[in-house]
């Protein structure tokens, strides 16, 4: 899977984003990320990673990014055993900022101001 990643000049109201890709494995881990917000996420991924195994619950990839930074397109290993993956930013504006992606093809990720789009590649 390639993920090409666009960020703003003005990025999370001109501050770093920390971005999460999460790939899952088990259904009942993906319908408990469906209903957290990205804060919840971040406040709570590290015990996730310990409570769902990497390669058999969950893969993740996470990566912290300035405003208006050149990224070059990030290759990453899928599984065929996956159930679905999300894409969570770490925004300072209100909402879930949270993306599902329904088909594991690469990616475009939009960084904007105050929120993100994924599209396909």
């Amino acid at each position: 899977m390639r993920v090409k990643v666009t960020i703003a000049e003005n990025v999370n109201q001109n501050n770093p984003v920390a971005l999460d890709l999460v790939v899952v494995y088990d259904k009942k881990l993906l319908d408990q990320l469906l209903t957290m917000s990205s804060r919840e996420w971040f406040e709570k991924r590290e015990q996730i990673k310990r409570d769902y195994l990497e390669g058999t619950g969950l893969d993740s990839w996470g990566w912290e990014w300035v405003p208006g930074q050149n990224v070059p397109i990030q290759e990453l290993p899928l599984k065929a055993a996956a159930k679905g993956a999300l894409v969570f930013a770490d925004y300072y504006t209100p909402g879930m900022h949270r993306i599902r992606i329904e088909q594991f093809e690469s990616i475009h990720v939009s960084l904007d101001e105050k929120g993100f789009s994924v599209e396909p590649l």
